[in-house]
């Protein structure tokens, strides 16, 4: 699980950069969908009952707030594309 959370967090780093130095769409979509996922994988490793005991419920939600950011920035990156390509 460890080692999902630092990928996703690493993804993150990656994905603040790329939006700083305003890298195409399509590149802000794979990389926060992909954050999405990791964050998606570390939430159902949480929620079994190996980690229940020992994770607070603020842990868990926060994670799912964080899941539906990236979730939703993807999504707004690939309406971004969609857009695009129509003109």
């Amino acid at each position: 699980m460890l080692h999902t959370l630092m990928l996703a967090q690493g993804q993150e780093c990656f994905y603040e950069k790329a939006t700083m130095d305003g890298m195409k769409s399509g590149i802000l979509a794979k990389l926060a969908m992909q954050i999405s996922v990791y964050y998606t994988d570390i939430d159902a490793i949480l929620r079994g009952d190996a980690y229940e005991v020992y994770v607070d419920s603020f842990v868990l939600s926060f994670r799912i707030i964080i899941i539906h950011h990236q979730h939703s920035s993807s999504s707004r990156c690939v309406q971004k594309i969609n857009k695009s390509n129509r003109s």
